[in-house]
């Protein structure tokens, strides 16, 4: 790569927002925010895991490719939110990725699917797609 170019994680970067907003109205200890730096990883590879059948090309070209759309989706789109443990932030439970409107592509853990987390998964998806 020549000096000066960008990377995708770098472009990713730039777009992560640094703050951390409470969800309000809820039971569970949960925040949503924006995506940072030290998710990316993560959200990358549960995007990248959970798209297509991987059994169609050898599982390291498919990951690679995945992990490559994951990355100039969320590039493109307005916004990443995620829903963390708001006791501790680095505990990913779920993320969305959207624009006005729209919900691109959506990861949340099984244990956040269950009546008792659909809640949020609402507020989640509401957030990437702009909607209060």
């Amino acid at each position: 790569m020549s000096a000066g170019a960008s990377t995708p994680d770098a472009e990713l970067t730039a777009k992560i927002s640094p703050t951390c907003q409470e969800a309000a109205g809820a039971d569970l200890p949960l925040a949503l925010r924006g995506m940072r730096q030290a998710d990316i990883a993560f959200v990358v590879s549960t995007w990248a895991q959970s798209v297509g059948d991987p059994q169609l090309m050898a599982r390291g070209e498919w990951l690679s490719n995945m992990r490559l759309s994951a990355q100039t989706t969320m590039l493109r789109a307005k916004r990443v939110m995620v829903l963390v443990s708001s006791e501790h932030e680095g505990t990913i439970l779920g993320w969305a990725c959207g624009d006005d409107g729209v919900v691109h592509h959506a990861y949340v853990r099984p244990a956040m699917r269950k009546a008792s987390g659909q809640e949020w998964v609402a507020k989640l998806l509401r957030a990437a797609k702009g909607e209060s």
